[in-house]
């Protein structure tokens, strides 16, 4: 078993969707070699069987790294999923998904509307001018000018801005609520630091990305390298508790017993 230094969660989550894509792009690649033939002749046979062979070679290795890669990534989701719980980050990232929805319902229903009351003004005024006009005899001008009225038509609003002040003073709330919130994710997610285990077969996937791996000390053994925890957390970060074993790891005897 092999461990890598510490880094951020912020760190290992940007790595993770790196890792998601070279898996995405490997799988791509190996699908061009399931049906892929090479034209050969008896004039080109020992080349063409040569780039057979070394295609063939090619495809298989590429089919044990994506197989490794994927346990990488496996192993790596369940010990971020264990540290992010470890500092409360799933709930947080609840809040802010539910303040963000809260948000956005108020702002596409009642903010940002305009007012009501100006369609109710003017359905009033018309009404008044008829109801003046009934008793007003049947003259040329009283019966046009009461037909005129009689087929206006306002557009009443169901909702308008009179509706919406308190929504619109809730929103800026919830979007003061969620900054505070965005602020300390980003802060756990920068400070907490994380050593991920890694399967053997999966030491080579890793290293490839530029993380260090080094042998993990067995258990009941001290590991000379290593100094105090405050040598490798700085001051005011926080250090993840240890993950279960990842995928592949061997469960101690003690533990089994």
């Amino acid at each position: 078993m092999f461990v890598t230094d510490q880094h951020s969660l912020e760190f290992w989550i940007r790595l993770r969707g790196r890792l998601a894509t070279a898996f995405d792009e490997g799988r791509a690649r190996l699908a061009e070699y399931r049906n892929k033939v090479l034209p050969a002749t008896v004039n080109d046979a020992v080349l063409m069987r040569s780039r057979a062979a070394s295609a063939r070679t090619d495809a298989l290795t590429l089919l044990t790294d994506l197989a490794n890669l994927r346990l990488l990534m496996l192993s790596l989701d369940g010990q971020l999923a264990y540290a992010s719980h470890s500092v409360n980050l799933p709930f947080l990232e609840s809040q802010i998904l539910c303040l963000r929805d809260a948000i956005d319902i108020y702002r596409s229903s009642v903010c940002g509307l305009p007012q009501r009351q100006t369609g109710e003004d003017d359905l009033t005024d018309y009404v008044r001018q008829y109801e003046a006009l009934r008793n007003a005899g049947n003259g040329d001008f009283t019966a046009n000018e009461r037909l005129r009225l009689r087929d206006q038509c306002v557009s009443l609003r169901v909702l308008g801005r009179e509706d919406g002040a308190a929504y619109e003073d809730q929103c800026r709330n919830f979007e003061t609520d969620l900054d505070h919130l965005a602020t300390s994710v980003q802060h756990l997610k920068a400070t907490t630091l994380v050593a991920i285990d890694v399967p053997d077969n999966s030491v080579k996937a890793l290293e490839g990305f530029g993380v260090r791996v080094v042998a993990k000390t067995p258990l009941g053994l001290p590991d000379a390298s290593a100094g105090t925890a405050d040598a490798v957390t700085p001051a005011g970060e926080e250090l993840v508790p240890v993950a279960p074993p990842a995928v592949g790891d061997a469960v101690p005897a003690d533990v089994q017993a």
